[in-house]
This record gives C-alpha cells, structure tokens and sequence, in this order.
C-alpha cells in the first residue's frame, strides 16, 4: 500500500486534527487572555539571536530556558507532520518554508496586537520545529508503510 492511498482514506480526520492544531497554536501563541484589550503602545522586538536565552542562563531561569526552547520546538512539530503525510514526496525545503511563514505571521500578530514579544529566535526554533516533524513523520511512515 502506497503512503499516499493509505492517507487518502483517512483526509477528513487529518484535516479536522489539522485544523484543531491550528486553532490550539493561535490560541497558544496569539489569541491570549486579554488581546483584545487596549495595549500599551510599546510594542516589544528581539532582533537578537540567543538573547532571551543568554539572559535565563545568567540569571538561572533554567525553567524558563527549557520551556521556552523546547516549546517552540515540540509545538510546531505537528505541522511538519501534517506536511509530510500530505506530501509524502516533498523536500524538506518547502515544509521548513511554510513554517517559517507561519511563524512570521505569529510573530507579526504579537508584535501589531500587543500580545507576547516578537522574537527572531522563535522563527528559527519553530521553522527548526517544522522541519523536525517533517523528517520524523517521513522517516516513520516509510518503515512502517514500504
């Protein structure tokens, strides 16, 4: 059975899982408590790499550290998954592509709404998170389905 006669069958349940994940991100990432509320008018940017990291380790967020990194990691991994099991044959290219374009749409919804901090090291761990997915799901489904 080919990967892609196997997916066919199970569409509408990937789109719907899909859909919820996408609805979950933007809840997660944009759609906080109180972001329709009025904001302050400073909008905050860290065009910095590793700078938020940097500063959790001077001062011992360890905690902080490691939610942060692996969150970004772990919460964009379902969307290199879902391109990989609709597009089995894809480069990895395209899927770390769309990932880096959703996360510049999040990053740019924060930073107009007013809601988290715009920062140029979630666009690489998510678009790092995307392409982590994407690979996995690939490598899994060709065992498992060759």
């Amino acid at each position: 059975m080919s990967q892609k006669s196997h997916f066919a069958d199970n569409q509408p349940l990937l789109y719907g899982l899909f859909a919820l994940y996408l609805a979950a991100l933007l809840r997660l990432t944009v759609l906080r408590p109180g972001f329709l509320l009025p904001q302050p008018e400073v909008r905050l940017v860290n065009l910095l790499p590793l700078n938020a990291y940097r500063y959790w380790v001077r001062v011992g967020s360890w905690r902080v550290f490691w939610v942060d990194l692996l969150g970004n990691l772990v919460c964009f991994c379902p969307f290199g998954a879902f391109l990989a099991l609709r597009r089995p044959d894809a480069s990895l290219l395209r899927p770390a592509l769309a990932g880096l374009s959703l996360s510049v749409c999040i990053e740019l919804s924060q930073y107009l709404l007013g809601v988290g901090v715009a920062d140029v090291d979630d666009l690489v761990l998510n678009t790092l998170g995307v392409a982590a997915g994407f690979a996995l799901t690939r490598l899994v489904t060709r065992r498992r389905w060759a």
